[in-house]
């Protein structure tokens, strides 16, 4: 098994130590109107845009590995508040945030709010079917796929969006 980092941090702007120089990078939702996006200020769209790939990345390992749902295996629910849950979060998404538990199974018509809320830091998760694929989130937008499957035709797929996928060091502890 093999533990992918998929980020859209450049690993060429890394340090030796793994250290991101950049410190200007955008980080998190609530970076939008602030921090540093293409052009100056992260926008609404923008962000979507990365979220969404982020997404099609975890849906293309789902269907390498013939999945059409994963496992909550572990979950963190953050506090609500208004500013929180903003315009550009669904009825459906508020719905999953207070129903999501760990044992449940997320469907791939699932993932994407679920996903959406976890990289919006209103829930922490670690998704999967422990023989076969575990999706887990990091801070700073990391996400960590392990996978018992050659990823060769789907890794240029996600590069071709503009995310970076790394083969990470065995000692998976560190990332699962």
């Amino acid at each position: 098994m093999n533990t992918y980092r998929i980020t859209k941090y450049n690993p060429n702007n890394r340090f030796e130590n793994g250290v991101y120089k950049d410190q200007e990078e955008w980080i998190s939702y609530s970076d939008i109107g602030k921090g540093q996006g293409e052009n100056g200020l992260l926008t609404v769209d923008e962000y979507l845009r990365i979220e969404d790939f982020y997404i099609d990345a975890i849906l293309r390992f789902m269907k390498l590995h013939h999945l059409t749902e994963i496992r909550v295996l572990k979950l963190e629910r953050y506090d609500e508040s208004a500013e929180d849950f903003d315009l550009y979060t669904t009825n459906h998404m508020k719905e999953l945030f207070h129903s999501v538990q760990v044992g449940r199974l997320i469907t791939t018509e699932e993932i994407r709010p679920v996903v959406k809320l976890i990289l919006r830091n209103l829930l922490w998760a670690k998704l999967g079917l422990i023989d076969q694929l575990v999706v887990t989130f990091g801070h700073d937008y990391y996400m960590y796929l392990h996978t018992n499957e050659a990823i060769s035709s789907i890794k240029r797929r996600i590069e071709n969006n503009g995310l970076f996928v790394e083969l990470m060091p065995s000692d998976l502890e560190l990332y699962l």
